[in-house]
C-alpha cells in the first residue's frame, strides 16, 4: 500500500516534454484571443509578438508561468500603439461611461500620457473598481496601467445622506430634466458626511444652485466643489 501512494507521488512530478507544454501554452493563449510564438527551452518559455494593452502582455507571462515546467518566462512581445494619446483617452472615458453600473454617487477620470493610463476617483463597492478596469482590457495601445480608484468606506448613514442629496438636487426645476439621464452630470461624492461635486453644469447659474442645495442639506459637514461649466 505503502509503495503505490510513493509510485503515484512519483507519477505527479513527471515532466511533460517541451512540446506539450508549448502546445499548452499556446492552447491556453488561444481561449484569451492572444496570437503568440512560444517556444521552451530549459525551462524558459520565450513569448514573441503582439498584443493590444499590457493586460494581454500580463495575461500572457501569467499563462506560460502556470505551467509547472516553466520557471522562467521571457517577452519579446510588442504592445500595439494607440494613435495618438487623444484617441486612447477618447476610447478609456468611453468605455468607462458605458459601465452600467456606474452611478451619481460615484466618478471616474483618466490622465494619459506617452500611452500609460492612470484611473483615479472613487466609487461605492469594491467590484466597480474592477469591473472599471476589466472594460479596459479590450483598449488598444495601454502601455502602462494604474488603478488609482478609491472604494469609498461602507456607511449606512453615508447612503441615507446619498440618497437625500440627490432626491434634493435631481428634483429641484433647475435640475429635474438631467433626473431622466442614465448617467446625470453632476456627481455626489459622500464619505463620512463629507461631500465632493464633481461633474459638469451648463452655466454659472447652475453651478451656485448645485452648491447652495449641497450646503444646505441637513447632515453635510463640509463640501467641495469640483463642478466645471461647460465650454
Amino acid at each position: 500500500m505503502i509503495a503505490s501512494i510513493l509510485a503515484l507521488s512519483l507519477l505527479s512530478f513527471v515532466q511533460r516534454p517541451d512540446e506539450q507544454v508549448r502546445a499548452e501554452i499556446e492552447k491556453a493563449l488561444g481561449k484569451d484571443k492572444i496570437k503568440l510564438q512560444v517556444s521552451l527551452e530549459d525551462g524558459t518559455a520565450t513569448l514573441k509578438g503582439q498584443v493590444r494593452n499590457i493586460f494581454q502582455k500580463n495575461r500572457a507571462l501569467e499563462i506560460a508561468l502556470g505551467q509547472p515546467e516553466v520557471q522562467n518566462a521571457d517577452a519579446d512581445i510588442e504592445i500595439a500603439a494607440a494613435e495618438s494619446d487623444q484617441k486612447l483617452g477618447e476610447e478609456v472615458v468611453k468605455e468607462i461611461r458605458r459601465y452600467s453600473r456606474f452611478t451619481v454617487f460615484d466618478d471616474c477620470s483618466a490622465f494619459i500620457k506617452e500611452g500609460k493610463v492612470a484611473v483615479f476617483g472613487w466609487v461605492t463597492e469594491p467590484y466597480k473598481k474592477t469591473e472599471i478596469e476589466k472594460r479596459l482590457h479590450k483598449v488598444i495601445g495601454i502601455q502602462e496601467f494604474k488603478n488609482d480608484i478609491e472604494v469609498l468606506p461602507v456607511s449606512l448613514s453615508d447612503q441615507r445622506l446619498r440618497e437625500t442629496l440627490a432626491n434634493r438636487l435631481y428634483r429641484d426645476s433647475t435640475f429635474s430634466d438631467f433626473a431622466s439621464m442614465p448617467i446625470p452630470p453632476i456627481h455626489l461624492i459622500v464619505s463620512g458626511s463629507r461631500v465632493i461635486i464633481t461633474g459638469v453644469v451648463g452655466n454659472q447659474l447652475q453651478k451656485v444652485k448645485a452648491e447652495s442645495i449641497i450646503r444646505g442639506t441637513p447632515g453635510v459637514l463640509s463640501v467641495e466643489s469640483r463642478l466645471r461649466i461647460e465650454s
